[in-house]
């Protein structure tokens, strides 16, 4: 009797210590069980797509899909995950290779790189990178590929935070995937292309207004949060109000020509602003897609015949439907 007990008991110490041993691998490898805690953001346009935590909030849509903004629930941390255009060349002529791009990318200002690492984002090659910028922490990771790149950085206000973030940042990293193969990829070329149209890649704007000024200059170094209002053109401000989003762009810089040897950060003297406005909403539809015409505009959608360029960069066109 004393036996069969000691064997039960044996065998139940057994089970328990399996499962905690199932929950810890869980805990630490695993991310699924964390699903129905978290939200999905897709990415259309750059094909990759991760999981957030569902207390944080995600950002508002950008220009032409290129990325979104994630925000903790205590607002403590900003991160950014988007796709780009590998559209500098390195010496030989060639797209940057990753190792170039991160040389480039962390090559100016006042920012120190505390850590890089090579590392692997969706299976693809990546490096990971700790930056100490001016007041912030920024921690990051790229994976490039010949014309695209896929990029994730959070920015936080101290160590502690990082530390006490780690496991998040971890796990939003371990949920990507990308669905182009950034060596060989199928994308494009041109965001006129008609595929790029149909996939969704493009997003159409309702109006676009580009003016300058040479008075809030170093709006271009500043993040959006940070923005001096007061400083700001009156016509960003009434813009802004209106819906559009506004970014500035460095568009001329002091004459470095003369003087004591060549700044490295040279100041910008003219800035350039693009706001746009998009559609509430919108799709495009193959040209002879009568059918989903007519169903989208008795669903309230205007239509109007879009010119865009085939594969064989011959002419075509698509119906651009919007609200």
């Amino acid at each position: 009797m004393k036996k069969s007990f000691r064997s039960l008991l044996l065998i139940v110490g057994i089970i328990i210590a399996l499962v905690i041993l199932y929950l810890i691998w869980i805990a630490v490898f695993d991310t699924k069980w964390l699903d129905l805690k978290r939200k999905t953001y897709e990415n259309a346009r750059y094909n990759f797509s991760l999981k957030y935590p569902g207390n944080w909030t995600l950002g508002e849509a950008g220009t032409n899909n290129a990325g979104r903004e994630l925000y903790s629930s205590d607002k403590e941390v900003s991160c950014y995950a988007y796709g780009f255009t590998n559209a500098l060349m390195n010496d030989k002529d060639e797209p940057q290779t990753l190792d170039e791009f991160v040389d480039w990318l962390t090559d100016y200002g006042s920012q120190e790189v505390l850590q890089r690492n090579n590392t692997i984002l969706a299976g693809k090659q990546a490096i990971k990178l700790l930056i100490k910028e001016e007041t912030t922490y920024k921690e990051a990771i790229y994976s490039l590929g010949k014309e695209t790149g896929i990029g994730f950085y959070c920015i936080y206000p101290d160590m502690e935070t990082i530390e006490e973030y780690a496991t998040v940042f971890n796990q939003i990293i371990k949920s990507f995937e990308i669905k182009i193969d950034l060596d060989n990829e199928t994308a494009k070329i041109g965001t006129g292309n008609c595929a790029n149209l149909l996939n969704g890649a493009v997003a159409p704007l309702e109006d676009l207004e580009i003016f300058t000024d040479m008075k809030y200059t170093g709006v271009t170094m500043i993040s959006r949060k940070n923005w001096d209002r007061k400083m700001l053109p009156k016509k960003v401000i009434d813009l802004e109000g209106r819906g559009y989003i506004c970014s500035p762009m460095p568009l001329e810089f002091e004459d470095t020509a003369s003087g004591e040897g060549i700044n490295a950060q040279p100041n910008v003297t003219k800035v350039e602003w693009q706001c746009e406005l998009e559609y509430n909403d919108w799709k495009y539809l193959e040209i002879n897609d009568e059918a989903g015409k007519q169903y989208v505009e008795k669903n309230g959608f205007n239509c109007e015949k879009q010119e865009c360029f085939l594969d064989n960069n011959q002419t075509g066109f698509v119906w651009l439907c919007f609200k």
